[in-house]
């Protein structure tokens, strides 16, 4: 039972004392205007009295509510990120339908990666704050970051629909049929997003230059990232979407060029760089090149990374390592998934090459993950094998 229930209780026991007590006092003093008095304080007590402290109440509760909101937006000026979260939770639990604090506490989780909290917060915003955009939006981002992609569509329409001007919504769209490979879809969005705002829309145009690059329209994929590169020359995003491009048409020198100007810039280098670095080389043959930078990320989570190294490690005649490495992949990988059936499949290549009983094996348990695999023959001199 909460505070404000118990004093309507008390108020209200008290009342009914005070009545009980003016029948007898009526009884004894025989005095109408003298009951007509204890009836008016019955009803200021009962039904007056309760509502002027509920207000105060709520009032001291609003005040308490802004001022730990205040001080959280304090703090987080001053980068005092935990106190600040404190504040507002201080102020959710004040007020649990509070936007500022919710939207600004989900807006944080978001910020840190911290998607489900985040996603937690905007869920309660959003009942009461439907026509909030920006709540809307937040849970919509945070939706594609949780891969939630049915929910993220949901929300960007519901503010395209409103306002089909709204270009974080067109983006919003255009991404999410990007990442569902509705690439029609996803192209009109991301079309029509570049035509309300051609001058600062970097967003629409990496997405759209990534789409030609899966649609194997590379030289409208290049345009797209000069477009970004004219504006930073050093934008990572746009110069990793560069060297992918390079990467597909067989360009390596210009790939190598880009992937070198990256590091020279000391990005943030990830696994999928030193793959599509590697494997240049491995095309080429120059499997001690390759091997170096197969071999440089360190304690690297990327399955793929594992299987190109072991490939490369075969054509050293590094036998022992190309086991290990494809062990590596299927430990990542996990050995029921059906996609480690290429590494199981590789090892029996090796297994065979080593005339290791095992070789049956690896091959059969590729087959179970792969029923494809049954169809092919058990060759060492495969040229796209091991």
């Amino acid at each position: 039972m909460n505070e404000t229930a118990i004093l309507i209780i008390l108020c209200h026991c008290v009342a009914i004392w005070l009545l009980s007590f003016t029948k007898f006092f009526i009884t004894f003093m025989k005095k109408k205007t003298i009951y007509i008095y204890f009836i008016a304080i019955y009803l200021l007590i009962f039904c007056f009295l309760p509502n002027i402290i509920l207000a105060q109440t709520q009032k001291q509760i609003d005040e308490d509510y802004q001022k730990n909101y205040k001080k959280a937006t304090e703090l987080f000026n001053q980068n005092k990120d935990e106190e600040a979260v404190n504040e507002l939770n201080k102020a959710i639990a004040l007020r649990p339908d509070g936007y500022e604090a919710l939207y600004s506490r989900a807006f944080y989780y978001f910020a840190k990666g911290d998607y489900e909290r985040a996603y937690k917060d905007y869920n309660a915003l959003l009942p009461k704050y439907q026509s909030q955009t920006e709540a809307v939006l937040g849970r919509a981002n945070t939706a594609v970051a949780l891969e939630d992609y049915a929910q993220a569509e949901e929300d960007f329409l519901s503010i395209y629909e409103k306002d089909t001007t709204q270009i974080e919504a067109i983006n919003g769209l255009g991404s999410v049929y990007f990442l569902t490979n509705m690439y029609d879809e996803a192209l009109f969005f991301l079309n029509k997003s570049i035509f309300l705002n051609a001058k600062d829309n970097e967003f629409a145009y990496f997405y759209r230059g990534s789409l030609f690059l899966e649609k194997k329209e590379y030289e409208k994929a290049l345009k797209d990232t000069e477009i970004l590169l004219k504006k930073d020359a050093k934008d990572i995003d746009a110069l990793r979407l560069k060297s992918k491009i390079f990467f597909e048409q067989k360009k390596y020198e210009e790939m190598r060029k880009v992937l070198n100007l990256m590091f020279e810039n000391k990005a943030e280098m990830q696994e999928n760089d030193f793959i599509i670095w590697g494997r240049s080389f491995f095309i080429e043959k120059k499997y001690k090149e390759a091997e170096f930078y197969f071999g440089t990320p360190q304690k690297a989570q990327n399955p793929d990374l594992y299987y190109y190294k072991a490939k490369n490690h075969v054509k050293l005649n590094q036998l022992s390592k190309a086991k290990d490495a494809l062990d590596s992949a299927i430990v990542i990988q996990d050995k029921d998934n059906p996609v480690s059936a290429f590494y199981f499949y590789d090892k029996s290549f090796i297994a065979l090459k080593e005339k290791d009983k095992n070789a049956e094996y690896f091959y059969l348990k590729s087959v179970y993950l792969m029923p494809e695999f049954g169809q092919k023959k058990v060759n060492m001199d495969e040229s796209d094998k091991l």
